[in-house]
């Protein structure tokens, strides 16, 4: 059975496509799930000092790599729902 050139061309297309794609998911996998710190300071409405002191304070878990905060997008999500950015003393309810 003989291809012609452009069949295997087509062919080699493909194959060289479908690695790139692979490679790149592979790469860019480890790190879909964390973001920077001026991304999670809009997620949350702040401004990235704001939340570069909450993290240096440990109220938002954050990992320092490569010189930058990345923090868990699932770490974000659950701080986001309990956090108030208005500043100073909050209001305490009271059950009674």
């Amino acid at each position: 059975m003989l291809t012609t050139a452009s069949e295997q061309n087509d062919n080699s297309a493909r194959v060289s496509a479908d690695y790139r794609r692979r490679r790149n998911a592979m790469v860019a996998e480890p790190f879909d799930n964390y973001l920077d710190l001026v991304d999670a300071a809009r997620v949350l409405n702040i401004h990235p000092q704001s939340l570069r002191r909450l993290i240096k304070q440990k109220k938002v878990p954050a990992t320092l790599f490569a010189g930058k905060y990345l923090i868990e997008r699932t770490s974000l999500e659950q701080f986001k729902s309990s956090y108030d950015p208005r500043p100073g003393r909050k209001a305490i309810r009271r059950l009674l």
